[in-house]
């Protein structure tokens, strides 16, 4: 029997305003970007074509109201037309708990 795990990806407008505009930050810099979309393993993100992430770096975003730093490991980076879409793992257990709470959250409402 073949088993497929399904994960729920949600569209910026289904995410929940306090995760909907992260700080971003690669190298100790903010880098400008909007999100794509989000799920509890995950994000995308879109940013300046000339970011220089790249699949295998680390990065963190930084939420208001939330006092951790969400670490994230890069695992897509294309560049298409202005912009580059990045896709990035939450690399903490922890980490994924603060957003599976938020979403839980959202809801539960």
């Amino acid at each position: 029997m073949d088993k497929k795990r399904k994960i729920v990806r949600l569209s910026n407008s289904e995410i929940p305003e306090i995760l909907r505009k992260p700080i971003l930050l690669y190298n100790y810099e903010e880098v400008k970007s909007t999100v794509d979309n989000l799920s509890p393993l995950g994000i995308g993100l879109a940013v300046d074509k000339n970011a220089p992430i790249r699949v295998g770096d680390f990065f963190y975003l930084k939420y208001y109201g939330i006092e951790s730093d969400i670490k994230c490991l890069c695992v897509y980076s294309e560049v298409d037309g202005e912009i580059r879409n990045i896709g990035a793992y939450f690399t903490e257990p922890e980490d994924q708990k603060i957003i599976m709470t938020h979403l839980f959250i959202q809801y539960e409402n």
